[in-house]
């Protein structure tokens, strides 16, 4: 999506910074959060560093749905307070409408089966075969201690084994370009 949206309007991709905050998924393992002090001094820093190069802006999509509130809106407003002028948009990609947001469901992994299919082993969430398939709109948690052992555990969201597709990823990273690219070009 990133490399998507300056392939067609120009600009410059940041590598991701890979840390978040909040969230509630310290209890799960190997999952580490960041402090959202720690991520408004970053992010503010990122910030000024794109507006001395001369940058106009920015945008920060964030992949993990608390880093908005914990810290992407805490750093923009650091950074105008400090004199700052780039234009800043921070945004979860489930604000577009007509894109719905999940945890690791049928958005993310149809996202990646699109953007990056080899990442994606649809084999995993069939150990053990199941075939108790939610309906296409059925929104499930999957994250509680309930669904231990069961295929989608860990996951939030429609279940991506019958209804996840690089089409859906496709029409979804397709709306989100057009999107960020109008906002670029509301400037």
């Amino acid at each position: 999506q990133r490399v998507g949206l300056a392939r067609r309007v120009g600009g410059v991709v940041y590598p991701p910074v890979y840390f978040g905050a909040g969230g509630g998924h310290t209890h799960w393992p190997h999952s580490y959060m960041v402090s959202a002090d720690a991520m408004v001094a970053i992010v503010t820093q990122l910030l000024h560093g794109f507006d001395h190069d001369g940058y106009t802006h920015a945008i920060l999509l964030s992949g993990h749905y608390p880093n908005r509130s914990q810290y992407l809106d805490a750093a923009i407003a650091a950074h105008r307070d400090a004199g700052g002028t780039i234009r800043v948009l921070a945004l979860l990609e489930n604000q577009v409408e007509g894109i719905a947001g999940d945890h690791a469901a049928h958005y993310e992994t149809s996202a990646m089966l699109y953007l990056d299919p080899s990442t994606v082993d649809m084999a995993q969430l069939e150990r053990p075969p199941r075939d108790d398939f939610g309906p296409p709109d059925q929104v499930i948690n999957y994250m509680g201690d309930e669904y231990a052992g069961h295929p989608c555990y860990g996951l939030l969201g429609i279940d991506p084994r019958p209804h996840a597709s690089a089409a859906v990823g496709r029409a979804a990273s397709e709306r989100l370009i057009d999107y960020l690219a109008a906002w670029l070009d509301a400037a």
